[in-house]
């Protein structure tokens, strides 16, 4: 099997996160998240998609084909990691775009727990399963560096022959 939608999506994200950044930046929670969401619009203008932020439907942005009323892509973006299962990931469930995008931010030590939580809540929405996928990107933070990221690492979720899926993506370097 070739790349899936998501792999292609995440690809092109280390390009554009790499392509964002400064010399010499350093990227923190709380000064970022302006920044990230100014990247997913102008990856989705690049990519051909109309971008609507928080409107028509209920998630932080829609990438839309022009030849069609549906999202082709939703995205939640969180910084806030409080809310995300129980609202955002919970949002994006609700979308029939074909890629559901959540990324937010978390402690190393963490990773697993939202893992499992996001398999077992993933798993449980798809009984009407529509052949889509969701890619989740964990921007992973430390607290002795004053919340500096230090990587990103992508999750792929999606069904094949009536099973979940997840796929590690691999890491990149913030």
């Amino acid at each position: 099997m070739g790349n899936t939608f998501g792999e292609e999506l995440y690809d092109y994200f280390e390009q554009e996160y790499r392509d964002s950044m400064l010399p010499n930046e350093v990227a923190k929670i709380g000064t970022w998240t302006k920044r990230m969401l100014s990247i997913l619009e102008g990856m989705g203008k690049k990519l051909g998609y109309s971008v609507s932020i928080e409107k028509p439907i209920r998630v932080d942005m829609a990438w839309f084909d022009r030849r069609y009323f549906e999202p082709q892509i939703v995205i939640e973006y969180e910084s806030d990691k409080k809310g995300v299962l129980d609202s955002e990931l919970l949002n994006l469930a609700y979308s029939s775009a074909r890629l559901k995008v959540l990324i937010t931010f978390i402690e190393e030590r963490e990773i697993e727990y939202f893992l499992s939580e996001i398999t077992r809540r993933w798993k449980t929405r798809s009984a009407r399963v529509w052949n889509d996928e969701l890619l989740v990107i964990f921007c992973i933070y430390t607290l002795e560096t004053g919340k500096r990221f230090q990587y990103f690492i992508g999750h792929l979720f999606y069904f094949l022959e009536a099973k979940l899926v997840t796929k590690e993506l691999k890491q990149i370097l913030a």
